[in-house]
């Protein structure tokens, strides 16, 4: 049978690796990991340690002391997630929840609902469309750009099924974008291809990696800012790589 240590450990780390899979930043994870584990009665010391790449935490009791580690193989942005951990963070400080009342709250947070694929694709065609807009397209860089972003969204979900490298994905997705923009272009002349090329790109730039890195070295968390820097920087390698393979191989 487990120990009240071990089950007050082993949720601490579930909220932790939700909110770290969903997108949040070290620091974050750590002070709400930390908040959480204190607010639980009979808890004297929570003392979490949080990577990019993986989650650590201590919790002593009176009687006890439990140690618990995380790995995180892979991350699905999802802001509903880190907003409702958040708010049951604060609850927990506030009504000073206990561990099932935690546990059973954070089980209804992971079947919060997300958008299926078609609306993620149609989303991914919205935004390359007003990426076109806000570099001056003309109308059919918009509609080039609309179509192109609908590709991409679906080949990068499909790969996602199959589970290919991410990076190979990001390379896949650029190459099909600057393809199809080279073919629009030389279909229709008032199709300017730069425009295209860079509005449907927009969509794989990993702007949430880079402002994390940034909150996270500012928050003194050198080593996950160090990852979040170099992922970002080998996605933007990928995009580049594919980018060129489509303009030159079109």
């Amino acid at each position: 049978m487990k120990s009240e240590a071990i089950k007050i450990a082993e949720t601490i780390i579930q909220a932790g690796s939700m909110l770290l899979t969903a997108g949040a930043e070290v620091y974050r994870v750590e002070e709400t990991m930390q908040r959480m584990g204190l607010s639980i009665e009979g808890v004297k010391e929570c003392n979490p340690y949080v990577s990019a790449t993986g989650i650590m935490c201590t919790v002593c009791t009176e009687d006890e002391m439990a140690t618990k580690v995380a790995r995180i193989y892979s991350s699905e942005r999802n802001i509903s997630i880190i907003n409702a951990i958040n708010s049951l963070s604060r609850k927990c400080v506030h009504d000073h929840l206990n561990v099932l009342e935690i546990d059973r709250e954070l089980n209804q947070i992971k079947h919060i609902p997300v958008y299926h694929a078609q609306m993620k694709s149609l989303f991914g065609a919205i935004g390359a469309g007003g990426f076109a807009v806000f570099f001056y397209g003309r109308l059919m860089d918009v509609a080039a750009s609309f179509v192109i972003g609908w590709v991409i969204r679906e080949c990068g979900l499909y790969f996602e099924k199959i589970r290919l490298n991410p990076f190979l994905i990001i390379i896949v997705q650029s190459f099909v974008a600057a393809i199809i923009a080279r073919i629009s272009h030389y279909l229709s002349m008032d199709c300017d291809v730069n425009t295209i090329i860079i509005s449907t790109l927009m969509l794989l730039v990993p702007g949430l990696s880079i402002t994390n890195g940034i909150r996270d070295t500012m928050m003194g968390d050198y080593l996950s800012g160090l990852v979040r820097f170099t992922e970002s920087f080998v996605i933007a390698a990928s995009i580049a790589i594919g980018a060129g393979l489509g303009i030159y191989a079109f």
